[in-house]
């Protein structure tokens, strides 16, 4: 028995595993039956055998070598590698529809199936990868496995498009969804595998990282869309985030002591820094902004092309976009009581105060706001309303637990909602931070 092959086949599972985990923390509306995922991520991982048997049957004579810079390569890499992959990745998805239609009813699930059926054909794939080169195990955990999730989204996509937007299946429609993920898989495997050294590297990574962005959209269009929308529920930006590092750590230090082992650890950790540094910082950038889901009741958000993060990672300071801790956390306490505190004590709040948010607004450029009565007594009968902003900047908890607010005032009602207005239109009254209450004082 290969022991090897066992050890690869493990940590390939539980690469794919970061990332069903990862579904089953943003579905907040429901969560997946634990064996469909399963089932679809088994056929997943047979779809690689499709795409071997397409291959000799469709290119039976054809040498495959894609080293250079030309159309042809380029070609054969979004028709030859992406539609044929991007098919065979579907055809699961599509059997789970048929036999299971039950299991996908939400827009959500339409883009956590064919992502199952992906990150199973990745992990197969990628047991043969890391059989041939163990030190490939945290790129291809990174970027190979994310990607192949990513570019099956938009074939998801399509479907959502098509069920929930235009109300009908258009063949034509998603032939193009179809196509759109052949390109996106191609562009990306011919940076890969094509001669163009490190310019393609960067490329590559360029290119993943504008992605990033359309898959956040693609997830926050299917959960604005959910027939169990409510604003009471949030995805946990924290806790997200933080369980995929955790588990991108494991495969650090499993790929660590993998190579160690065969070669030799001063070998193995020699090269630790830069997976730290490098690799360190990709896996902030994707986990942190793939965990910061803004969510807009009945919002079709459009999809854009932009970089995750604004700076120069790796060479400066970098900010990663999508909505902070601060503003997540407000979200939890939708229509709820709880305690708004004041920073000063000398200002307009004096002391504690007791807070009940009545509306999530989305003003100029989806800046989020709330608006919430804060009363002046334990009555709860008077009260004053404020509109409510986390902090985004500088310090931004109290007591490394409270996420800091700013409490603007509100002089008329009516024009709250006017998505021209932005913080600067309102009258800042002071900073303040909000924490939970027992519940036995609501």
């Amino acid at each position: 028995m290969n022991y090897y092959l066992v050890v690869y086949a493990v940590i390939a599972a539980f690469i794919a595993w970061i990332w069903i985990d990862y579904y089953r923390l943003i579905d907040i509306y429901g969560k997946q039956d634990l064996k469909y995922i399963l089932l679809i991520f088994f056929l997943g991982a047979s779809s690689v055998l499709l795409v071997l048997a397409a291959d000799k049957l469709l290119f039976p004579k054809t040498h495959f070598d894609i080293s250079g810079i030309n159309i042809d390569n380029f070609l054969n890499c979004v028709f030859r590698i992406g539609l044929v992959e991007e098919t065979a990745k579907a055809i699961p998805f599509f059997i789970i529809l048929l036999i299971f239609k039950k299991q996908i009813t939400e827009p959500i699930d339409y883009i956590a199936f064919i992502c199952f059926s992906a990150l199973g054909f990745s992990a197969a794939e990628n047991v043969l990868y890391f059989y041939d080169s163990p030190s490939s195990i945290s790129a291809r955990a990174i970027t190979s496995t994310v990607g192949h999730m990513f570019f099956s989204s938009v074939i998801g996509y399509g479907m959502v498009v098509m069920k929930f937007k235009n109300k009908k299946f258009q063949p034509f429609l998603f032939i193009g969804y179809l196509l759109l993920a052949a390109l996106a898989h191609g562009f990306y495997d011919f940076g890969i595998l094509s001669d163009t050294g490190f310019l393609g590297g960067i490329m590559t990574l360029a290119f993943f990282f504008y992605f990033i962005s359309v898959f956040v959209t693609i997830i926050e269009n299917a959960l604005n869309h959910s027939s169990f929308f409510t604003y009471k529920k949030n995805v946990n930006s924290n806790k997200v985030s933080t369980r995929l590092q955790i588990y991108y750590v494991i495969v650090i230090v499993a790929k660590l002591l993998i190579v160690g082992y065969i070669t030799t650890f001063e070998k193995a950790f020699k090269a630790l820094p830069s997976e730290i540094y490098v690799t360190g910082t990709i896996i902030i950038i994707i986990t942190t902004r793939l965990s910061r889901i803004k969510l807009i009741q009945g919002r079709w958000q459009p999809i854009r092309l932009e970089l995750p993060f604004m700076g120069i990672p790796l060479f400066g300071p970098f900010i990663v976009k999508g909505e902070t801790s601060s503003e997540n956390y407000l979200g939890f306490y939708y229509e709820e009581y709880f305690t708004v505190c004041p920073i000063s004590k000398n200002l307009h709040l004096g002391r504690e105060r007791l807070g009940y948010i009545e509306k999530k607004l989305f003003l100029k450029d989806d800046d989020t706001f709330f608006l919430a009565k804060v009363f002046s007594d334990a009555t709860k009968e008077k009260f004053e309303y404020m509109l409510m902003q986390g902090k985004t900047k500088g310090k931004t908890l109290v007591s490394d637990k409270y996420p800091m607010i700013g409490l603007f005032k509100v002089d008329d009602l009516t024009k709250i909602e006017d998505t021209t207005k932005s913080a600067g239109d309102f009258k800042f009254i002071e900073w303040g931070y909000v924490k939970p209450i027992q519940e036995s004082t609501k």
